[in-house]
């Protein structure tokens, strides 16, 4: 192939790619597969590598956000074989941040950390700003995971800093929804209404219906905690069809879990049970660690209300254990409290029967 040929299949490779994330973008995660995966056939006959590795990787992340974690983990290792052999140090550094997300998804937050910090340290050799910003937010969440809430609001600040001197609303929006969600952990219900508010008008005013989505996934949460039922109701709908519009298992089953809170808080626990085994299974799918343990959680919370008082501390102890497993401290004391004023088993009850 001559230079003029090459160049031109490079130049409609990017233009596919460029429709590829435009449909991301719009939530239609199928449509940006199917464009990412021309623009590679493209390349295979033009060569150009860089484009390869970024291209894989967005694959992998569309594949990550619609919960197809093993998927997105084989297309991550791939882009970041591709970049290290062409000693491209920006793709490699974005391919690690992106492995360290799926291990911290499946749980293995050690990992997890250990890809943060090797990216970062890529990221700063490529003299990628904007990924040393993003890789400062995902530490801050593995910090608010781990229940400190100090490391994890400074390093959002810090990437918040970042994101808004680059003008880059995208990822200003980002760390919106991380810090309305710690805001709400420690229920600064106001200074969290108004990151997730500010976060939601940026999503919308670009049409990304993938932050969109997450936004009103963790604001309805909000909303639940700060006993505004009717708006978290209206919240639910909303994040639910979001994420039932790009096929998103992962966020569907997010949603879901909020569904069941609300209902359990109306006194609708049939219905609580049903969703929750809906969401529960979707999450199987998708491996996530943390959402499962939550889950559990909530089935045990669920399981009390109807006073099947032994299915309650069932659930519970094993999302203890997996929470414990995970290194969420603040939600591992939360369930051992519940366990603990449970109060010890009573010999020759069955705790399942609800006492008159």
């Amino acid at each position: 192939m001559n230079t003029d040929s090459r160049l031109e299949r490079i130049a409609e490779a990017r233009r596919l790619a460029d429709r590829g994330r435009s449909a991301e973008q719009r939530g239609t995660p199928r449509d940006a597969l199917g464009w990412y995966d021309r623009a590679l056939a493209s390349l295979e006959t033009a060569g150009s590598d860089t484009l390869c590795a970024d291209l894989l990787r967005w694959k992998g992340t569309v594949h990550r956000e619609c919960g197809e974690t093993a998927e997105a983990a084989a297309l991550y290792r791939h882009s970041r074989t591709v970049a290290t052999s062409i000693g491209y140090r920006a793709g490699e550094a974005h391919a690690v941040n992106c492995l360290a997300g799926i291990a911290q998804r499946r749980g293995d937050l050690a990992d997890a950390e250990a890809c943060y910090d090797e990216a970062a340290l890529l990221a700063v050799a490529a003299g990628d700003v904007r990924l040393a910003g993003m890789i400062q937010q995902n530490l801050g969440i593995l910090a608010s995971i781990r229940g400190d809430c100090d490391g994890a609001l400074a390093r959002y600040r810090m990437s918040l800093r970042t994101f808004e001197e680059l003008k880059d609303e995208q990822a200003v929006s980002w760390v919106l929804n991380n810090l309305g969600m710690l805001f709400a952990d420690q229920h600064r219900y106001d200074e969290a209404d108004a990151a997730f508010t500010r976060g939601l008008a940026l999503a919308r005013s670009r049409g990304d219906l993938l932050v969109e989505g997450a936004i009103e996934v963790n604001r309805t949460e909000m909303l639940i905690a700060a006993q505004r039922w009717e708006d978290a109701e209206g919240g639910c709908q909303r994040a639910l069809r979001i994420a039932e519009q790009r096929g998103d298992r992962l966020r569907t089953a997010e949603a879901l879990r909020l569904v069941a809170k609300l209902d359990r808080h109306l006194s609708q626990l049939d219905h609580a049970i049903e969703v929750l085994d809906k969401a529960r299974a979707l999450t199987d799918e998708s491996e996530d660690a943390l959402l499962g343990a939550e889950l559990l959680s909530e089935l045990g919370e669920v399981r009390h209300s109807q006073g099947r008082i032994g299915d309650a501390r069932d659930a519970w102890r094993e999302a203890l254990g997996a929470f414990i497993r995970l290194g969420a401290s603040q939600d591992a004391g939360r369930v051992e409290a519940r366990l603990g004023a449970l109060g010890p088993t009573s010999p020759g009850r069955s705790e399942s029967t609800p006492v008159a």
